[in-house]
């Protein structure tokens, strides 16, 4: 859904991938707020789930990106491993200090 109403028209209007990318996100994050504020009202924080899914958008964009990397980790080796473990890995990299900004009010509501 919110790749056609979001991310096509961005990029249809000129905008880079990333802009296109992290607007995207903002707009999940609103709406994922929107979600929060309604069900989960008594605990619900403003602004903590738009901020964790943009922190989202900036992992996306750096899976894709295997120069963001120091030189010399830039190896053939580096290069070879698959998309899907990367992807893994930066799962585990937010989940650490990421994922309470976003399951907090629900913990405390013990949902």
């Amino acid at each position: 859904m919110l790749k056609r109403s979001v991310y096509v028209p961005v990029r249809k209007a000129g905008g880079g991938h990333e802009i296109a990318t992290i607007l995207t996100f903002l707009v999940s994050g609103l709406l994922h707020e929107y979600s929060f504020s309604i069900h989960n009202a008594a605990y619900y924080e403003p602004g903590k789930v738009t901020l964790f899914l943009i922190m989202m958008g900036v992992l996306i964009l750096l899976e894709g990106l295997r120069s963001f990397c120091p030189k010399w980790m830039q190896t053939k080796l580096l290069e070879s491993i698959p998309t899907p473990i990367v992807s893994t890995i930066l799962v585990f990299v937010a989940a650490g200090p990421f994922e309470s900004v976003f399951m907090k009010s629900w913990i405390k509501s013990r949902f």
